[in-house]
């Protein structure tokens, strides 16, 4: 083999891949991978054989590692550990090692989070015993001025991490148990113990010392760049910062990867050459500073496989041996997959590798003779040149080959990425240099060390500015659904053929017809994926303690009814959108104006497109509310105040309003007078409640029962129901009730008297609480499918129609 530790990588990801989707007993792995290592050694002069067998045994050992793997264990484990709990408090003694944020909440009280590693038991039977895996801890309290590598004794209630609740959303329990971190403890107290020591210790300390020096020598902005760029930490990002870099495709610049590796390696080499004359004492130096550099950022995936595979050029260096930048980047991927082959499913690593990859084998492949000639040439111009040249391909390169990847994990494409690199590389550059720069010189005051620092506050307005500039042109960035299967194996094999491709000799044809190729897949794989998800459905998403469900059409027109709290549109509706690949909504219904309806309006008109707004025509003196009015004013976006017997239809089946009546003005609270409306969905019917009370529902005319399947939406919550909302729940017969709530509500919805009833009027009862978001559609036969996103139960069960 040319290649082995590559072919090695490739198999015990395919090892890993086969364990998923097969799920043999780790016995069934260990034993066929045993019986291949022993045919191999038997019949090791069959060259043939021998390297079949071999890459069977990687393969099989991928199974094996992926069978046996520690995070799988360690996730069972805690996850009968907690269980057992089931709310009590407990004690836990350990180290503050990752992700910790600070952020004020209220008077002196601020919120503390951070990832405690390093655990063992405190303050009960079987105190001391160390307990696997880390801990992520929230606290409200007084500023308890927490860094990096203290130890502290924590007492509160523990509780598995929030799983996949929402369509297009986010797994909270599959990333953080990826990151070693099982469990969540929301503390009732804090104390701190002392430091840690060792290595590790020494890393923390470093780190937490080098982030307050930064802090306090440069503005908040600056400081969170810096911060960012040279320890990995992104907490200090503006938030619609963050958003901007993801929309021009330019998020990666931010996050500790070998580009940032490269460049501090580049600048500790020149360092250490005006300072160590021998060589190979400068290799020593600079391994050791990539080494804990490693272990200062964490251990990232991308900075790890950097490690290792400037560990393997350098170290074949330094004993004389000529290494392969393949084989090295074999070697940094089969070694994180044997330490913990979750990573595999890690958009973090699976970027970070398809760019390593592409680069370090297509791009010696797109360079001539000339062009290699050029980079070493005495005449700066010539040599300039030859290095700009090589970036751009470098950008082409890296862009189309982690594009897929990106469409599949965050759904979106970025047609300004390329442009944006080029013009951002050059500042984040710069500012990867003060970085180190400041972290060399951090000895000094804060304000001498500002002194110095102060072009990296120029330059961080600078990019802010630039960043937002980029991302202001409407449509550059493309929202996609996830590329199916046939688009993978297509898009995979036309690239490669297209870069090896020696009979197509110009580099710009070439380059080009990679990149019409990618937007050529992108247009027809959303072209399939919308055909084949077109449906007449509802979503009812969790959003806690509030409200949110979107109809879809198979026009394709889309309305959403309420948008539940603060943070709901961006956290939760917005990632469904963007997966879906929609730009906008068609109508946004507000049934009324308090927080846990419209909190998160304000966050969808800044995202998305909203063609109509339709609401009662209240207007709260709430301060959310009276933003959300300006804006619609400084938009142009129609409004439509609606009262009972009015109807709403063109894009979408009609919507038939039932509440509130023309003369509810006197006597009615906000909620009695929120909009009820009826949603024809051609085979089922939406009643949607709102926070109707009693008042409401005795001006509501009564339902027909008849004809397709009912779903009704249960007012306030599941709060008490009075009489009348009773008398219209049985005569709609619902087929489907939707409870809305929160998890551990202060209200304590839903109400079991309004439970009991509901399950004695409907078929089925779901609630967001306890199964996540609920999705009803029709399936092929007759009858409705209900898929809920974090119930225990059955993903999809099937009701009748009437």
């Amino acid at each position: 083999m040319r290649q082995p530790l590559l072919v090695f990588f490739g198999a015990l990801a395919a090892g890993i891949l086969a364990e998923r989707h097969i799920g043999f007993p780790p016995e069934v792995w260990t034993a066929c991978c045993a019986i291949l290592i022993l045919l191999s050694f038997v019949l090791r002069r069959a060259d043939k054989c021998f390297a079949v067998l071999l890459v069977a045994s990687s393969v099989l050992m991928g199974g094996v590692s992926a069978s046996h793997s520690v995070c799988a264990v360690r996730a069972s484990s805690w996850e009968a550990t907690i269980l057992a709990l089931d709310g009590n408090e407990v004690s836990f003694e350990g180290t503050v090692e990752d992700n910790l944020n600070t952020r004020p909440v209220r008077g002196a009280q601020v919120w503390t989070g951070f990832w405690m590693g390093d655990l063992r038991r405190a303050g009960a039977a079987g105190s001391g015993v160390r307990v696997p895996g880390r801990l992520k801890v929230s606290w409200i309290g007084p500023d308890t001025g927490l860094a990096y590598g203290d130890r502290v004794v924590v007492r509160g209630t523990v509780e598995l991490p929030r799983g996949l609740r929402n369509p297009g959303g986010f797994d909270e329990r599959l990333y953080m148990a990826r990151r070693n971190v099982f469990g969540v403890l929301r503390a009732d107290e804090i104390r701190k113990t002392g430091r840690r020591g060792g290595l590790k210790g020494l890393a923390l300390s470093a780190r937490s010392r080098l982030s307050r020096k930064f802090r306090d020598a440069l503005a908040p902005s600056a400081a969170g760049m810096v911060e960012a760029l040279f320890l990995g930490e992104r907490s200090g990002l503006d938030t619609d910062f963050k958003a901007s870099l993801a929309d021009t495709g330019v998020m990666h610049l931010f996050a500790i990867s070998g580009l940032h590796v490269g460049v501090l390696a580049g600048l500790v080499w020149m360092g250490l050459r005006l300072v160590v004359r021998s060589e190979k004492a400068r290799i020593v130096g600079l391994l050791m500073f990539l080494f804990f550099y490693s272990v200062l950022t964490g251990g990232k995936d991308p900075v790890v496989r950097a490690t290792v595979m400037a560990a393997a050029y350098w170290g074949g260096r330094l004993w004389g041996m000529k290494s392969s930048s393949l084989n090295a980047l074999g070697l940094a991927g089969s070694g994180l997959l044997l330490w913990r082959p979750e990573a595999l499913w890690d958009p973090g690593f699976q970027l970070s590798f398809a760019a390593a990859g592409a680069l370090v084998y297509l791009f010696p492949r797109m360079l001539t003779v000339r062009e290699l000639r050029q980079s070493r040439s005495d005449r700066p111009a010539v040599r300039v040149w030859a290095y700009v040249k090589s970036f751009l391909i470098v950008t082409v390169l890296a862009w189309t080959a982690t594009a897929p990847l990106v469409i599949f994990h965050f759904h979106r494409l970025s047609l300004l990425a390329v442009a944006a690199n080029i013009v951002l590389f050059p500042m984040v550059l710069a500012l990867c240099f003060l970085s180190m720069l400041g972290a060399i010189v951090s000895f000094l005051p804060a304000t001498a060390l500002g002194v110095i620092l102060w072009p990296a506050g120029w330059l961080s307005a600078a990019l802010v500015s630039t960043v937002n500039m980029l991302d202001s042109p409407k449509g550059m960035c493309l929202y996609l659904p996830a590329w199916q299967t046939a688009s993978w194996v297509c898009y995979g094999l036309v690239f490669f053929w297209l870069a090896r491709n020696r009979g197509i000799r110009l580099r710009r044809v070439r380059l080009t017809a990679m990149i019409l190729l990618l937007l050529f897949m992108t247009t027809a794989d959303r072209a399939a994926a919308a055909w084949l998800g077109a449906a007449d459905r509802v979503t009812f998403f969790d959003v806690g303690q509030g409200d949110a469900a979107l109809l879809e059409f198979k026009s394709g027109g889309t309305c959403l009814v309420d948008t539940g709290p603060p943070g709901s549109g961006r956290w939760v509706i917005g990632p469904y959108l963007r997966s879906r690949g929609l730009r906008g909504i068609d109508a946004l219904v507000i049934t009324h104006p308090q927080a846990d309806h419209a909190g998160s309006a304000e966050e969808l008109l800044h995202d998305f497109e909203i063609g109509l707004i339709v609401d009662n025509g209240d207007e709260s003196e709430a301060e959310f509310h009276q933003r959300l009015l300006r804006l619609i004013e400084e938009r142009g976006i129609r409004r439509e105040k609606v009262v009972a017997g009015d109807r709403i239809g063109g894009f979408v089946r009609t919507l038939s309003i039932q509440n509130p009546a023309p003369y509810h003005s006197g006597g009615w609270d906000l909620n009695d007078r929120s909009v009820v409306l009826e949603a024809d969905l051609g085979w089922a019917r939406v009643f949607f409640s709102g926070d109707a009370g009693e008042k409401a529902f005795e001006y509501i005319r009564t339902p027909s029962a008849a004809g397709s399947p009912r779903i009704l939406k249960v007012p306030h919550h599941g709060a008490r129901m009075g009489e009348a909302a009773r008398g219209i729940a049985a005569a709609i017969q619902p087929e489907v009730s939707v409870v809305s709530v929160g998890k551990r509500n202060r209200f304590r919805h839903p109400r079991p008297e309004t439970m009991a009833f509901l399950t004695a009027q409907s078929a089925r009862v779901v609630r967001t609480d306890t199964d996540g978001a609920v999705r009803i559609e029709p399936d092929r036969k007759d009858g409705v499918v209900i898929r809920q996103w974090a119930s225990a139960r059955a993903e999809r069960e099937r009701l009748p129609t009437k």
